[in-house]
């Protein structure tokens, strides 16, 4: 039910599913398994589903009068009806408030919002991918130089430096496309890939948010989440939190839930130790991770725009048992990561980015307990990240080549994916520097913790036991909920 849709898989599935295949012609942006389609073909609307069944009826009486007509010839079988873009229905309109802006919102939840989401936070963070370049062609990536700003911004060559071939994997490790080799989980793109998968298993099982194939939460007004520890859980009548969902073998624990106002949010954790395979000389045969995925939802509808906003944050860690056989122990492998992506994207009709506008913050952390062989990579970021937008990129690494050139960047996305950031004139960050990119505009729910306006005051999240999950993973125990 969770495999991926390929074109020998139709007369399967349209012999039960009349009027599928054109359902899924007709979506601009295209579900990637079957699970996730049969749940838009499921919850399209009653009106076009008697459209499928009479248009089918009438191609059937057509195809048989040609067939009466010319004593012969063939039915193709392909339905040429029109169905809905894919943009989907709403489970119900929540509550109609305004903007910081003073605009009208609607708040609602596409059929589509696990597709979405993920369209959403790949968005709102820099698209890293290429190659890199050379040293000797790096200058050709350098701008003009505008007078001195608020912030004391790197230079062009020092940015250049970032992108080399021999160090653009810093970047790519965890800005990069998760098709291209290595798809590391410390890349965003990856651990969204793979939350994804479950927010369209929850959207499966359970479109209406009432907990059907979960158990019911009985939880007061916060609730805890695994290293995270409390968050608030809405008031009685209106929990934030409803449902919880353990999958096989208790692999992963799941709470969710969607409130008055149509505000969904998911947590998924899991801490699971297993056989390892990868590099066993020096990693281990042994290798224990943990990991929590949490975010916070909505779509809403400010005066004919599609605004969806996000706070998605992740915290992951991979320990191996090292040589040794033994965890926590001086040769152990661990690999960390850590990110918080928050912002507001509008779409079009068609669900395509129409604007991608937030803060981010990520970590990567490589390594042993021993310091002498740790890599850590910090990097914080706001701006616009739609195609030739503008963003302050803010970066700190102890690979060896990068350690001397720490700073704050004023980027700017390439039109297309095939090349990174350009470095940009400063003049084009300078409103960025006091003020969220999204600007005026309101979040329909609470932060989970504040974010600093001023972008000199963000902190990096740190390469050590408070900001990661522990080596010893002392600060990270999954509640029962029971």
């Amino acid at each position: 039910m969770t495999g991926f849709i390929t074109e020998k898989h139709w007369k399967e599935i349209e012999a039960n599913f009349p009027g599928a295949h054109s359902l899924y012609e007709s979506l601009s942006h295209k579900p990637n398994t079957f699970l996730e389609f049969i749940n838009l073909y499921n919850n399209r609307p009653n009106n076009q589903r008697r459209f499928f069944m009479k248009t089918r009826k009438i191609i059937a009486l057509l195809v048989l009068a040609l067939s009466l007509s010319y004593c012969g010839g063939s039915d193709s079988g392909t339905d040429s009806t029109t169905a809905e873009n894919g943009t989907g229905g709403s489970s119900g309109t929540g509550s109609t408030g305004a903007t910081g802006n003073g605009t009208t919102t609607d708040t609602t939840v596409s059929v589509s919002w696990p597709s979405k989401l993920q369209a959403v936070a790949s968005a709102l963070v820099p698209n890293v991918n290429g190659s890199g370049t050379s040293a000797s062609t790096s200058s050709q990536l350098s701008a003009l130089q505008s007078e001195e700003q608020a912030l004391t911004l790197q230079s062009s060559d020092d940015w250049s430096t970032y992108l080399e071939s021999a160090n653009v994997y810093v970047l790519t490790d965890i800005f990069g496309d998760p098709e291209v080799y290595p798809a590391v989980v410390t890349k965003m793109r990856v651990l969204l890939k793979q939350f994804k998968q479950t927010l369209s298993d929850i959207s499966y099982r359970d479109s209406e948010f009432k907990c059907k194939g979960a158990a019911p939460i009985s939880a007061g007004n916060s609730i805890p989440i695994a290293f995270y520890g409390n968050v608030d859980n809405g008031t009685d009548g209106d929990r934030a939190f409803r449902c919880l969902l353990k999958t096989a073998n208790d692999r992963q624990t799941i709470i969710y839930g969607k409130d008055s106002h149509n505000v969904i949010r998911v947590a998924v954790m899991s801490d699971d130790t297993n056989a390892n395979s990868e590099d066993v000389p020096n990693r281990g045969n042994s290798v224990r991770i943990a990991a929590v995925t949490y975010a916070t939802y909505a779509e809403v509808s400010e005066n004919g725009v599609n605004a969806n906003y996000l706070d998605l944050q992740f915290a992951h860690a991979s320990s191996y048992n090292g040589v040794d056989g033994d965890f926590e122990t001086g040769d152990d492998m661990i690999f960390k990561s850590r990110s918080r992506i928050t912002g507001r994207v509008t779409l079009d009709n068609d669900d395509k980015v129409t604007s991608a506008v937030g803060d981010f913050a990520a970590i990567k952390y490589d390594g042993s307990p021993n310091v002498t062989t740790r890599t850590v990579t910090k990097a914080i970021g706001r701006g616009d990240y739609r195609q030739g937008g503008h963003s302050l990129f803010k970066i700190d690494s102890t690979v060896t080549a990068l350690s001397a050139i720490p700073g704050t960047f004023c980027i700017q996305q390439p039109v297309g994916n095939s090349t990174p950031p350009l470095y940009a004139d400063a003049a084009n960050c300078t409103t960025l520097e006091a003020d969220f990119a999204w600007g005026n505009n309101s979040f329909p729910f609470s932060l989970n913790s504040s974010s600093e306006k001023n972008f000199t005051d963000r902190k990096f999240f740190e390469g050590n036991d408070t900001d990661l999950v522990s080596s010893s993973g002392e600060n990270f125990t999954i509640p029962s909920y029971q």
